[in-house]
This record gives C-alpha cells, sequence and structure tokens, in this order.
C-alpha cells in the first residue's frame, strides 16, 4: 500500500506544478492584457489622479489575488492537505486504462478492512501493475499555449513601451498619486482680482484668454441665490466681458468651454468659482491685552493697550484677557482659537474674552452686525509659548568613564539650570559586577539640601560610597536626575549614565608596571646618550691635539652633545612624571607599604638632584670658551664637562641598580596584596554561600572567578620568580619552593570541587570546600608575606654588613691620620722626617681612595648614602692632598692643620655613616605619628569650615562679601602657617601630598587677595580638603599594619685594631659619645638637627 501512495502523491505534485505554471503564465498574459487596454484608455482620456489610482489599486490587488489564489492551490495540491486521493485514483484510472477503477477500489477497500487477504493480495499486484508507469508520463504536460500567449503579450508590451506617447501614459499610471493636468488647446484668465462689494454697486467681470487656438465665445456661469444663469461671451479682441449692475445679494461666477468631440483628453477649460461677498461690516478699531503669567513663575502681569503687534511671547499656562471696541454694535461674536470656535462676551460695541495658552495659539475675533453682516479679513493673533523646559544639569566631574581609588569618594562638581526654580536633585546608582546578571536594585541618593532654592546652581559634592558595598572590579553605573518646579510639568532630566570603575588590583599594579618599564626604556635611551655624548667630546678633544683650531665641524658637534643634553633633561622629567603617578596610584589605593612608599618618593629628590648644577656649568663653560675661541680653555672645559657627564652616568647607574631592587620589594608586595584580595574574595563567596544557596548561577560565577585568580596568582609568582632572581637568589628559590607546595594543588582542587558541588547543588559541600581553601589561601599569604619580610631583612642585613665594613676602614684610617698628626706634632720643616710622613699621608689617601670606590657601590644599594657624606669624604681626599703639598713646600704648620681638618672630616664622615646606619634601623619607627595625625584632623576640619563660608559668598550682598571674604583671607593664612609647622617638626610624616596642599593654598590666598573667588577657587579649596582626608587615611592604614614589626638589636663583632692611642682623639670622642647619648633622649626631629649642629660646632674649634 506504500508504493501505491508514494506513486498517487508523485502524480499529485507533478500534476499541482504543472498546474501552477500554467495558472501563472495564463495570469501574466491577462494582467498585461489588462494594463494595456487601460494605458490605450489613458492616453485618450488622460484620467484623474483618483481614476489612475483606483485602477492601480484594483490592477495589484486583482494581480495578488490571483497569485495568492494559485499560491494557495498549489500548496494544498502539492502537499495533499485536502485528502483527495480517490479522486487523484479516477484521474490516473482515466489516463491508465490497464488500471481504470482498479485503484480507487483498493483506496476504498482499505478504508473498510486492510487486513483482508484479498485486499492484501489485490494492493500487491496493483502495487506490481503501478511499477510499470512513469507518473510524469500521465500528467498532462504544461499546455504551450499560454506559455506562447505569455510571450505574445511581452512583445506587445515592449512594442508599447517604444512609443514616446505610450511612455507617458505608463508613466501617468506609475504615478497614480500626482495629479496631471492635460494639455489644452488654450487657456481662460480671471482677471478679477476683487473679491466683495458693497450692495447697490456696479462690478465688471473680465477674462483673458492664453494659447493657440482662440474660441469665439465662452459661457460664464452665476450663481445667485442658488440659481444658476448661463450667458455666452463673445470674443472681442481675446477678452470676454461683462458687466452687473445694482449687486444686492453675494453670488459666485466662472467660465466654462466644453470640448466638440467625446474622445477628448480634457473634460472642459474655464475658471474656478469665485464668490463676491456684497455686505456692510463691522471693524475693530481698539484692542486691549491682559496676560496673566503662571503662579510657578513669580512673574508680573503684562498689558498691551492698542499695540500694533499680532504676535506675543507667553509663558506656557499664561491666562490671557482680551477686549475689543468695534465701530459698530455687535450682535453676536466668537473667536477662532486654532478652529476652535468659542463665543465671547458683548456689551455694545465691546467684545471681551479670554483663555489658557496651553500651547500656540492663534487667535482671530469675528463679529456680527445687528444686520447680521460679519467684519472682513479679521486679524490673527499669534501667541507663541515660552515653554518651561525640563532643568539642564552639565556634569563637570567626574568623567563618564573614570576609576574610583580607595578614598571610596567620588568628587561630583555639576551645574543645574533651570528657567524658574530647581525642585528636587538626585542620583540614581547601582552596583555592577562583569561576568555577572545586571539585576541589582536601583538605589536613590538626595541632593536636595545641596540646593539653594533658586534657578541655578553649582553643586560640589564628594560622594563618600565606602559603605555601599563596592569590591574590586566592580562598577558602579549611576545617574544625575533634576526636577523643576512647574507642578504640571512632571519632566524629569536625567543625565547620561556614568561610570565609574573599581579596578582590581591585577589592573592597578599592570599599570604601575607600565610606568615602570616606560622608566627604564627612557633610562636606556639617557645611556645611550650619554655615550654618544662622550664619543663626541672624545672626537674633539683627539681634534685639538692634531691643530688649534677647533673647526667648524667639532663646533657643531658640539652643539649637538649640548642638545643632547637638554634632551636627556627632558627624559628626565617624563621619569619623574611616571615616579609621579606610580605614588599617586600607590597612595591612592594603599598598594605600597610605607617603607616602598618613601623609597619611591626618594627616586623623586634623587632624579631632582641629579642633574647637577655642575654639569650646567660645565657646559656653560665650554660654550664660553668656545665663543673666545682659545684652544687651552676648550680642552680645560671639555675635561671638566666630560668628568661631570661621567659623573652624571654613576649617578643614573645608581639610580638604575636601586629601581630594579625597589621594583623586585615592588613584585613582592604586589604578591601580597593578590593574595589579601584574593582571601576576601573567599570570604565574600562563603556568605555568599551561606544567605543565597538558591543562586546557584551567581554563586557558580563567583567560584569560577575565584579559579582564575588563583591561576593568575601562580602566573605572577613565576613572574616574580624570574623577575627577583637578579636580585636574590634566595628569595627566587623561597618562591619557587612556595609554587611547588602541595597547597597550592590542594587549594586549586578545593576550588574546583567548589564549583562542582555549587553546579550539582550540594551547598553543604561547597562551603567545607570553601572553608578548606580559604584556610590555604590565609597559610600561602603568611608564606609570602614570610618571605617579602625575609628578603627586606637579607636586603637590610647585607647593607648592614656593607655597612660595618666601610665603618671598620674609616676608624683604621681615623687611627693612622691620628698616628701621623702625632708623628708630625713639633717637627721641623728641614727634618728629612717629612719625605716619611708625606709617604705615609699618600699611603692613607690611597687606602681612602678605594674606600670611597666601595662608598659608591654602596651607595648603589641604599639611599642612606645621601650628599653630606659625599662632601665628607670629598674634603678628607682635599685636606689630604694640601698637607703633602704644604709638607712639599716645608710649611709645616700648615701641613699639620690640613692632617687636622683631614682627621676631622674623617671623624664627621663616620659619624654621618654610623647616623645613617641608624637610620636605617629605625626606617620604620613611627615616633610623632599620632601627635601628626591629631593635628591633621585639627586643620581638616577648619579647612572644612572655611569652604562651607566660601560657598555662602555667593549668597552675600557685595558689601557683606567684601567683608566676609577678609575674614577668610586671614583664616586661611593661619591654615598655611600652621601646614609649614606641621611640615618642619615632621618632615617624615606625608607621602609627598602636603607640598601640594602647600602650593594650592598659596593660590587660594592670592584669590582672596584680589578679590576675585572663582569656580577654580572653591574646586580648589574641595582639594585641599580632600588631599587632608586621603593622607590621614592612608598613613593610619599604613601605621597599623600588622606586617610592621620591631626588630631586637643584634650584637656585631669588631675585628679591627684596638691598640689605639689613648691621648689620640680623645676629644673627638668624647663629643661625639655626648651627643649620641643626648640624642637617644627622645627629642623631635627639630631639637636633634640643633644638638648635632651644636656638637659638629664643638668638634671643629680647635
Amino acid at each position: 500500500m506504500k508504493n501505491i501512495f508514494q506513486f498517487i502523491q508523485t502524480f499529485r505534485k507533478i500534476e499541482s506544478n504543472r498546474n501552477f505554471s500554467n495558472r501563472i503564465f495564463n495570469l501574466i498574459s491577462s494582467i498585461i492584457f489588462i494594463f494595456l487596454i487601460f494605458n490605450f484608455l489613458e492616453e485618450i482620456f488622460y484620467f484623474s489622479s483618483f481614476a489612475r489610482r483606483n485602477f492601480v489599486i484594483f490592477f495589484l490587488t486583482l494581480t495578488l489575488s490571483s497569485f495568492l489564489l494559485f499560491l494557495t492551490k498549489w500548496i494544498i495540491n502539492f502537499f495533499g492537505i485536502i485528502n483527495d486521493n480517490e479522486k487523484i485514483a479516477i484521474k490516473i484510472g482515466n489516463r491508465i486504462p490497464k488500471i481504470k477503477d482498479k485503484l480507487l477500489n483498493i483506496l476504498q477497500l482499505n478504508k473498510i478492512n486492510p487486513n483482508l487477504d484479498l485486499i492484501k493480495l489485490a494492493t500487491k499486484n496493483l502495487s506490481n501493475d503501478l511499477k510499470a508507469f512513469n507518473a510524469k508520463e500521465i500528467v498532462n504536460k504544461t499546455q504551450l499555449k499560454y506559455f506562447y500567449l505569455t510571450i505574445f503579450s511581452l512583445i506587445i508590451f515592449s512594442v508599447n513601451m517604444l512609443n514616446p506617447s505610450m511612455k507617458g501614459s505608463i508613466n501617468r499610471i506609475l504615478n497614480f498619486n500626482t495629479e496631471f493636468i492635460p494639455p489644452t488647446p488654450f487657456k481662460i484668465i480671471n482677471l478679477n482680482s476683487f473679491e466683495s462689494a458693497l450692495s447697490g454697486d456696479s462690478i465688471s467681470l473680465n477674462f483673458g484668454l492664453e494659447g493657440n487656438v482662440i474660441p469665439d465665445s465662452i459661457h460664464l456661469y452665476l450663481n445667485i441665490n442658488n440659481e444658476i444663469k448661463k450667458i455666452n461671451l463673445d470674443n472681442i479682441n481675446n477678452n470676454f466681458n461683462h458687466n452687473i449692475n445694482n449687486i444686492k445679494d453675494d453670488f459666485e461666477y466662472w467660465t466654462k468651454f466644453e470640448p466638440y468631440s467625446f474622445f477628448s483628453k480634457w473634460d472642459s477649460i474655464g475658471t474656478k468659482p469665485k464668490k463676491i461677498l456684497v455686505k456692510k461690516r463691522p471693524k475693530i478699531l481698539k484692542s486691549n491685552f491682559i496676560i496673566n503669567p503662571p503662579e510657578y513663575t513669580n512673574k508680573p502681569e503684562e498689558k498691551y493697550i492698542n499695540t500694533g503687534s499680532t504676535q506675543f511671547e507667553i509663558f506656557h499656562g499664561s491666562e490671557v484677557q482680551f477686549s475689543f471696541e468695534t465701530n459698530k454694535e455687535i450682535d453676536l461674536a466668537w473667536m477662532l482659537l486654532n478652529n476652535d470656535r468659542y463665543n465671547l462676551n458683548i456689551n455694545g460695541q465691546i467684545i471681551s474674552g479670554n483663555f489658557i495658552a496651553d500651547d500656540k495659539k492663534n487667535l482671530t475675533i469675528f463679529c456680527l452686525d445687528k444686520n447680521s453682516i460679519p467684519n472682513l479679513n479679521p486679524t490673527q493673533y499669534t501667541f507663541l509659548n515660552i515653554e518651561d523646559t525640563p532643568p539642564t544639569i552639565i556634569v563637570n566631574k567626574p568623567e563618564n568613564d573614570f576609576k574610583i581609588d580607595e578614598s571610596y569618594t567620588i568628587y561630583t562638581n555639576l551645574n543645574v539650570n533651570d528657567n524658574f526654580k530647581i525642585e528636587d536633585l538626585w542620583i540614581e546608582y547601582k552596583i555592577f559586577t562583569p561576568g555577572f546578571p545586571d539585576d541589582r536594585i536601583i538605589n536613590k541618593l538626595s541632593l536636595r539640601n545641596n540646593l539653594n532654592g533658586f534657578n541655578e546652581a553649582n553643586i560640589i559634592f564628594n560622594w563618600n560610597i565606602d559603605n555601599i558595598g563596592l569590591l574590586m572590579g566592580d562598577e558602579l553605573h549611576f545617574w544625575f536626575l533634576a526636577k523643576d518646579n512647574n507642578p504640571s510639568n512632571n519632566s524629569i532630566t536625567k543625565t547620561e549614565k556614568f561610570i565609574g570603575r573599581f579596578p582590581s588590583l591585577e589592573d592597578l599594579f599592570s599599570e604601575i608596571e607600565d610606568y615602570e618599564n616606560e622608566s627604564e626604556n627612557w633610562i636606556e635611551d639617557i645611556k645611550e646618550t650619554i655615550s654618544e655624548i662622550s664619543e663626541i667630546t672624545d672626537e674633539v678633544e683627539l681634534e685639538l691635539l692634531k691643530k688649534d683650531d677647533i673647526g667648524f665641524e667639532n663646533e657643531k658637534k658640539l652643539d649637538e652633545a649640548f642638545n643632547k643634553v637638554e634632551n636627556i633633561s627632558e627624559e628626565i622629567e617624563q621619569i619623574q612624571k611616571n615616579i609621579d603617578k606610580i605614588l599617586e596610584q600607590a597612595d591612592k589605593n594603599n598598594l605600597f607599604d610605607e617603607n616602598l612608599l618613601e623609597k619611591f618618593n626618594e627616586f623623586q629628590e634623587m632624579l631632582q638632584n641629579i642633574m647637577t648644577p655642575e654639569i650646567l656649568d660645565a657646559m656653560q663653560k665650554l660654550q664660553n670658551a668656545l665663543e673666545k675661541m682659545d684652544p687651552e680653555s676648550i680642552a680645560k672645559a671639555l675635561e671638566n664637562f666630560e668628568f661631570n657627564i661621567e659623573e652624571f652616568e654613576n649617578e643614573l647607574d645608581r639610580f638604575m641598580d636601586m629601581f630594579k631592587m625597589a621594583e623586585a620589594e615592588q613584585a613582592l608586595n604586589e604578591l601580597s596584596k593578590l593574595m589579601e584580595d584574593l582571601i576576601n574574595q573567599q570570604e565574600n563567596l562563603i556568605q555568599e554561600i551561606y544567605d543565597n544557596p538558591s543562586k546557584s548561577n551567581l554563586l557558580n560565577s563567583k567560584s569560577k572567578n575565584q579559579e582564575k585568580r588563583f591561576e593568575k596568582l601562580k602566573d605572577k609568582i613565576n613572574e616574580t620568580i624570574e623577575q627577583i632572581n637578579e636580585v636574590s637568589e634566595k628569595t627566587s628559590k623561597e618562591l619557587i619552593e612556595l609554587s611547588n607546595n602541595s597547597t597550592f594543588k590542594e587549594t586549586s582542587d578545593l576550588m574546583k570541587s567548589t564549583s562542582e558541588s555549587i553546579k550539582d547543588k550540594k551547598n553543604n559541600q561547597a562551603l567545607r570546600d570553601s572553608e578548606n581553601s580559604k584556610n590555604n589561601l590565609n597559610e600561602i599569604s603568611e608564606k609570602i608575606d614570610d618571605i617579602k619580610q625575609s628578603f627586606i631583612d637579607e636586603s637590610i642585613d647585607i647593607l648592614k654588613e656593607e655597612f660595618s665594613i666601610v665603618i671598620n676602614n674609616i676608624l683604621t684610617i681615623s687611627n693612622q691620620q691620628e698616628n701621623l698628626i702625632y708623628k708630625s706634632t713639633g717637627i721641623r720643616s728641614n727634618s728629612p722626617e717629612i719625605r716619611n710622613i708625606n709617604k705615609t699621608q699618600n699611603d692613607i689617601n690611597r687606602e681612602l681612595n678605594q674606600l670611597m670606590e666601595d662608598l659608591v657601590e654602596l651607595s648603589n644599594k641604599t639611599f642612606f648614602i645621601d650628599t653630606s657624606i659625599n662632601r665628607a669624604f670629598g674634603k678628607i681626599n682635599s685636606s689630604m692632598k694640601n698637607s703633602i703639598s704644604n709638607f712639599e713646600q716645608k710649611k709645616v704648620s700648615i701641613g699639620l692643620k690640613k692632617q687636622k681638618e683631614a682627621l676631622n672630616n674623617i671623624n664627621l664622615a663616620t659619624l654621618l655613616l654610623l647616623e645613617a646606619i641608624k637610620n636605617m634601623n629605625e626606617q620604620n619607627s613611627a615616633s610623632g605619628f599620632e601627635q601628626f595625625m591629631e593635628e591633621m584632623q585639627n586643620m581638616s576640619q577648619q579647612q572644612q569650615g572655611l569652604n562651607q563660608s566660601t560657598l555662602k559668598l555667593s549668597q552675600m550682598s557685595m558689601i557683606q562679601q567684601q567683608s566676609l571674604m577678609g575674614e577668610l583671607l586671614s583664616q586661611q593664612q593661619q591654615l598655611k602657617e600652621q601646614l609649614d609647622e606641621l611640615l618642619d617638626e615632621f618632615p617624615g610624616e606625608n607621602n609627598g601630598t602636603m607640598e601640594k596642599i602647600g602650593d594650592d593654598m598659596d593660590e587660594i590666598i592670592q584669590d582672596f587677595k584680589n578679590r576675585k573667588i572663582s569656580r577654580e577657587t572653591i574646586q580648589r579649596q574641595q582639594q585641599i580638603l580632600s588631599r587632608m582626608l586621603d593622607n590621614q587615611k592612608s598613613l593610619t592604614q599604613k601605621d597599623f599594619s600588622d606586617k610592621r614589626k620591631s626588630k631586637s638589636g643584634t650584637q656585631k663583632r669588631y675585628d679591627g685594631d684596638l691598640k689605639i692611642d689613648s691621648n689620640l682623639g680623645d676629644k673627638d670622642y668624647l663629643i661625639i659619645n655626648a651627643m649620641e647619648e643626648a640624642m637617644k633622649e627622645g627629642h623631635s626631629n627639630e631639637y636633634n638637627k640643633i644638638i648635632r649642629n651644636y656638637f659638629l660646632k664643638l668638634q671643629n674649634e680647635e
């Protein structure tokens, strides 16, 4: 039976396809024939736009409906939607005589009882019979006559398109909405311009002609009291005239000329009907308008009496009262208000009324006298609305997309303006976490208290977001909204979205690393530039050895060298800017500990002093020598210039070495911060599992993010291992041991297990795994902190050891110098012992030079070797050379004096070295911190009060402003003095921001003196307060860090020479011991400076 149905289905599809094609060909032929017929009629009759549009609608409807009908039939037949198998069986039987009714019988028997054996046998036989026939061959083929008819229709249509006149008619049919004017042989022109007349008057109606064909006569039609009169007008010199006397009633007239033949493109030629009014009209003589603005505008009423203006600008919602005086008594009056009619009050010759202007209004006054004669051409008055626009909000701060730091403060500055008054102002905000559904609730923060009750306001608002639950990596989406005081208008202005991004720790440290890499590249460029400068100066020196004239080329090369020095200065400024950015980023987000921040501040100071005045002076001397063209002076200046450039290069190498050490410490600090953030996120995940166990999608996303963070941490540890290996192999090995620790793999597995448990909704297991992960993370964090502290301790121990070696060596030199002074005391100028004294002094000087080389190497590792130590060693070297020179010249007393000067400077250098190692041991000291914080808090409160008083200036009169401004100037100057005293007393207790606060205060004081308080002044005051609060916050966080631990003192073994003559250097040692004891009493830094200077002066006295 399946084969039979398949044969029927195939027959049905083939037959439906061929029937469909026949119908389509027939349809195409028909629509072309219909279109050609209408096109021919259009060419003859020039149908109207309405007729053409109806034809197009009919044509398209017929075509589309026919096609849809044929398509529907095809779909029904092709897919056998209606079960017509029996009909198909009859068709197949008629076309296959061998089968005839067999197929129909089988179908009918199959419906009754398909399981009978006889029916099955008959079905099988019929199926075998059908296999001998091809369904395509028994279906009627496509009738070619339809196809040929279609081809013929298309040919006729193409030929028709070639006819220019037919093309025009086709164009008119296609553009059925356009009104085409049929060509006429002539036009009748109405030469009458008047539209009205008074009763009893006579008028003359005149008409002219345009065209090549001139008619002998035309018909004039007059419609008087609905009676139409037809008048024949003769042609007189191509003009047609008719006089109407004694006009009593209104009438309408028009002309018409009809065609001679039915087959014409135009129906008639004539003029449009025109009406002549015959009446005596009333007239408005005076006008009076009173406009009352809405109450919320607080505007007074406005009066316009007999004004010539017809256009008024009024506030939306104003009430307009009016009155008009006419030349005669009025029986009825009304107004058209935007085409809406309203009757008006009348009192004799006075017309009055009123309306509310809730939009643009066009007012026209109509009136009828006692004879019902209306006024003619009444004046139209236009009332334009001054719209109460919604408030405008201009946001000066923050940017549309900005970063949020750990101060958790968004500094907003916006200007809000309205026509009349700002009623309300607020912020709508929500927290968005990337990677999580955006389903947070939008919160509202009111700023109404910041409004001043006027129509404009400058809002400076420091938005503290510390308590809204923002986490690193989150985004704060917010908008500013404002509403005015219009009770009938509920429009609210909403700004575009602002996005504050709280960067993740990875982003913050990545940005800092970019700054550092850029600075290292600049340093490499500077070193290349120094190498080029050295090559230039060497070449010039060689040329000077060959000939006296330096030559134009060499002078040009030296100019090039000077330019390169200036370029170096610019690159150093760029490096300083980068370090400023690093410090700002670290300080805002609490990324560095106090020790690391101090190092980067010292880098800044080092860069400020690296381009020494000596280099600039040497360059100036070389330029002066070049102007004099003196070869000897040029050679000396070149030598001096080369020496200073070499010193600069040494300082640059020192900076680079110390910078790499700081980068290594920063890398460890970054690991510590990343671990802290990872633990916080893990605690947050645990809390979420407790609070929202049903939110599996959210929990799973957070758990997966934790896995990613942990993998990033492992990658960062591997990067740090490579980075720190150059600086400390011990620390690198400790990090390798940590990364290979089984805790890492166990933690990773626990995090994956947490995600799987959340996915499987096993929240108890997820909670246990999360807690175990947190414990492991705490363990890893402690190990990283230990490694970091070990690195710092290792660095300090190495420095202490090197310091000890230098101090031991200088003590040895001091001992030797004292012995030499002892031998030199009392010697005569002619003594042969002078030669031995000079030899000993020279040996001591060579030892000093070696010690200075060790000191230079040590200075490359620490900031505690400052310029005062270098100057002291320079004085020692100078004194020893002068001593040798004076002894050679037999100036024994002066030589002895220089020997003692050398000893004094040796003792001074020793003291400074001891002070340096003491400062290094006490670098984490917090002495004076609490007092500093208390002073800072008091100053912040005073500055806040000062800021609030400044904001009130705009609300005061000029005299009050001048008085208050003097008080504010005095208060700001007092605050500046307090700041200077605070910096003098606690020079180390700030992060470099206090100097910026002082600069801003100077600018504000100058503004007060100039009596010019601008928006920049107010912003600068807010910035001062913000920096004070930020400085307190960052210092507090660093002061109470658990990582700042004290270290107990350790004993150091001294291996130097203990055989020092008790009679030598007693005074100096007594002074040094007394100074150290005095400085241990716990005085302030200022008093310690005074104590140190006092004892140094005692030591220098003879």
